[in-house]
């Protein structure tokens, strides 16, 4: 099944997709990434500490993916 993940107060972009470069159309910026069987592989710039008490987070854009358990935080110092 197809996971569009996001992470929250950043850009990214997509170097390896499914092992593999990523498709031309995923070129530049990127705020959702496509997840199928395997995780992309992502250059993410942060432009903040995010440590325990304000932490960046991760999730699936599908709701009940992020009811069970898709949703995640983690911290960058």
């Amino acid at each position: 099944m197809l996971h569009p993940f996001h992470i929250h107060g950043c850009w990214f972009r997509i170097i390896c997709q499914d092992g593999a470069e990523p498709p031309r159309y995923t070129n530049g910026l990127k705020a959702m990434v496509h997840v199928e069987e395997t995780w992309p592989d992502v250059l993410v710039q942060f432009d903040y500490e995010a440590k325990a008490n304000t932490p960046y987070m991760y999730h699936c854009h599908i709701l009940e993916h992020e009811d069970c358990g898709m949703m995640r935080q983690f911290v960058v110092i």
